[in-house]
C-alpha cells in the first residue's frame, strides 16, 4: 500500500513556473504528494525558519553538524526540490539554505509555517497531523534528528526532544509528537518544562519504549547513543 498523499496546492504558489525544473537548471521542483522523505524534510525545519525580506525568500535549516547538512539534507532537497547549496556558517551552527519564493510560499501555505517567526508559534501542519502513521514516523525521524538526542542513561538509551513554545503551559508540536508515537505503540513522558527562562520542554522516552522508538523510526544522522547527552 502506497502511503504518499496528495497536497493541495495553494493558488499563490507559482507553480507553473516550476513544472520547467527539467529545462532550468536553477528552478525549483514543487511536491505533488506528501512522501517519506518530504515528511522527513518537515520536521528537519523543527531547527530552521522561513523569513522574508523584500524580494528574498529564505529556507533555512540548522545543524552543528556539518556533514549532515551536506550529504542528507542536500541529497533529500536534490530529490524533493531540484535544489543543492552550499553550507554556510552561521555562529555556532552551519545552515542549509535556499533562497525561493516557490519553495517559501510551498512551507508557509501547505505546511503553516508563520514566516519571519520562530519555532514557538509554528505547530504541527494539518497535513502531517492527518497523514497515516508510515508518513508520520517520518516526520517524527525529521523532528528528533532536528531537536532530539539520545544519551546512555545506566547503560540504556533514553530519548529526548526539545521544543519551545510561546508560553509555559503547553507545548502543541511535542504534545503532538507524543500522540503520533503513541500510535504506533510509544509511550512518553512529558512534555514538560526544563528550563523555565525561554519556555523549553522536552519529551522523553525510556525504558522498552526506547528500544521500541528506535526499532520503529527512521532515523537518518549517526551522531547519538552518547554516555554525554547532546544539548
Amino acid at each position: 500500500m502506497n502511503p504518499d498523499i496528495d497536497i493541495p496546492i495553494h493558488p499563490s504558489i507559482p507553480i507553473n513556473v516550476t513544472l520547467e525544473m527539467n529545462l532550468r537548471k536553477n528552478s525549483i521542483a514543487i511536491p505533488k504528494k506528501l512522501t517519506p522523505p518530504l515528511a522527513y524534510f518537515v520536521g528537519l525545519l523543527r531547527d530552521g525558519n522561513l523569513s522574508r525580506a523584500k524580494r528574498s525568500y529564505k529556507v533555512r535549516i540548522y545543524q552543528k553538524d556539518q556533514a549532515f547538512l551536506e550529504n542528507v539534507v542536500n541529497r533529500i532537497s536534490q530529490d524533493l526540490f531540484n535544489k543543492k547549496v552550499k553550507i554556510m556558517k552561521s555562529g555556532e551552527d552551519f545552515v542549509w539554505q535556499v533562497d525561493s519564493k516557490p519553495l517559501f510560499l510551498f512551507f508557509t501555505k501547505v505546511f503553516e509555517y508563520p514566516p519571519n517567526k520562530t519555532q514557538k508559534w509554528w505547530g504541527t501542519p494539518r497535513l502531517i497531523l492527518e497523514a497515516p502513521p508510515e508518513i508520520q514516523k517520518w516526520y517524527i525521524a525529521g523532528f528528533v534528528d532536528a531537536e532530539g538526542s539520545i544519551c546512555l542513561e545506566d547503560g540504556k538509551p533514553v530519548i529526548y526532544v526539545y521544543h519551545s513554545w510561546n508560553n509555559q503551559t503547553e507545548c502543541p508540536p511535542l504534545s503532538d509528537l507524543k500522540l503520533m508515537l503513541n500510535k504506533l505503540g510509544i509511550n512518553s513522558n512529558g512534555p514538560y518544562l526544563y528550563k523555565h527562562s525561554n519556555n523549553a520542554f522536552r519529551l522523553r522516552i525510556r525504558n522498552k519504549n526506547a528500544l521500541t522508538f528506535l526499532q520503529t523510526i527512521p532515523l537518518v544522522r549517526k551522531t547519538y547513543l552518547s554516555p554525554i547527552k547532546r544539548a
